[in-house]
């Protein structure tokens, strides 16, 4: 079992490492291949368990169940949700809150699927320049984690946003992608 873990986790760089030299050749994203956007969530989740325990963050997750699936580069996708969940949860360690909940929600849209990643934290202080290269407010961070996930969204028709909270509780991240026809 352990061995089939090394085998696949080779796998998965392997295609990442693909994925990433096409889009930096900006060859088109969308191969055409539908994927379930809730799978991916979940396989995510999985990969990141240890480092979300780690910071002391809980994951609920609403799912729509009737959700239909999203169109594109499984992989290039896969690329955005850990730098989105990861970035919440950095968010939330300087918060100074005891419980810190990280809420992703899925559902259909007026055009395809939307996924929304919503922390606890401090918000976002300069919504503007949140997806900009080299613009991070991280004191360890490079700034090109979010503009790359832009980017990988773009390639696929869609879009990623970003949004405070009400009352000062936390960001939300929203990606909206093509559905599969």
């Amino acid at each position: 079992e352990i061995l089939g873990d090394i085998v696949e986790d080779d796998a998965r760089a392997a295609d990442t490492i693909r994925n990433l030299q096409a889009l930096y050749r900006q060859e088109p994203a969308q191969d055409g291949s539908a994927f379930d956007l809730n799978e991916l969530v979940v396989k995510t989740l999985r990969l990141l368990r240890s480092e979300l325990i780690e910071r002391g963050v809980a994951a609920q997750l609403d799912l729509a169940p009737d959700i239909l699936g999203a169109t594109g580069n499984r992989t290039q996708i896969q690329q955005v949700l850990p730098n989105l969940i990861v970035n919440a949860a950095d968010a939330m360690a300087g918060a100074g809150i005891g419980e810190r909940l990280l809420l992703i929600k899925s559902s259909s849209s007026e055009h395809g699927v939307r996924l929304e990643v919503t922390d606890q934290g401090t918000g976002i202080a300069d919504l503007d320049r949140i997806f900009e290269p080299f613009w991070t407010t991280k004191p360890k961070g490079v700034g090109v984690g979010l503009s790359i996930c832009r980017a990988i969204v773009h390639a696929h028709g869609g879009t990623l946003t970003a949004r405070n909270n009400p009352l000062g509780k936390g960001a939300t991240f929203a990606l909206d992608l093509p559905r599969s026809r």
